[in-house]
């Protein structure tokens, strides 16, 4: 059994601190799924009941071990967990989205880290979805999340971080949290990690109806600490000729360099 705390980010706001725990020789996925709120999509786009089986069968299929939602809304998550085996959800801090979905069988939510005794490898995860408007205020999130890892209890456990940061990786927010320097904050980026000489692959298409000169890859999956990547995958899977939203969802795989087992309180 692997025990798990879990935190959600949106915008510039943090919830309690997140630790996940897991077996010696573990791997980590995480699956970051922008799903389309119904009343923020276009007239055009499709509906989330024709979206719906091709988003949940992307889910079961790669079958990660958590799943960090943005846009999502009670009755899509309702909608998901009736199609998908084995998940459970974690509600986010505010109504717009951001929580997370999470394999009940292997994981245990607990709601502090002081309830946390289980000796074995953790990390840290945070899922966020930054503002899509005004470049400060997704600096302001990107502040509130390096401090929250800056301030994290247990130091040498490893972040893992998803979401759609509604930003490239070239802009101020995403630069603040993946420029080098403090170790114990700084995030590495899973994608440049295994592909350092690539640009970034588009995980927004909107069907077709992207405006010109937005950003179009700016889901990404972030870490620190003793994780390497294995894996990065932008999935194109459609359903019925129909992709499940207008972002792909992003796919990171980490393996636990090392065994690291904070001292209990």
């Amino acid at each position: 059994m692997r025990i798990v705390s879990l935190c959600w980010l949106l915008a510039a706001l943090c919830c309690a601190q997140p630790v996940l725990a897991a077996e010696n020789g573990a791997t980590l996925s995480v699956l970051s799924f922008n799903v389309l709120r119904e009343e923020w999509s276009k007239p055009n786009y499709p509906r989330w009941k024709e979206r719906v089986e091709g988003a949940a069968k992307i889910i079961g299929r790669h079958n990660p071990d958590f799943v960090g939602l943005q846009e999502e809304t009670p009755e899509m998550v309702s909608d998901l967990l009736a199609r998908i085996n084995g998940y459970a959800y974690l509600y986010p801090c505010q109504i717009n989205g951001a929580g997370i979905l999470f394999r009940y069988a292997d994981w245990t939510p607990v709601e502090t880290e002081r309830t946390l005794t289980l000796d074995g490898r953790r990390v840290y995860f945070y899922n966020l979805h930054l503002s899509p408007f005004e470049d400060w205020r997704r600096l302001r999130g990107a502040v509130a999340l390096r401090h929250r890892i800056g301030t994290r209890r247990h130091a040498a456990l490893p972040v893992v971080v998803s979401g759609d940061f509604n930003s490239p990786v070239s802009s101020s927010a995403v630069r603040l949290l993946v420029e080098p320097g403090d170790e114990k904050v700084s995030l590495a980026d899973s994608f440049a990690a295994l592909h350092p000489n690539k640009d970034h692959p588009a995980t927004v298409h909107a069907y077709g109806q992207l405006q010109k000169n937005l950003p179009v890859s700016i889901d990404h999956i972030f870490y620190n600490g003793s994780l390497v990547p294995v894996k990065h995958e932008v999935i194109k899977e459609q359903e019925s000729g129909i992709f499940p939203s207008d972002h792909f969802p992003v796919l990171a795989i980490f393996r636990f360099q090392e065994n690291i087992v904070p001292q209990k309180n």
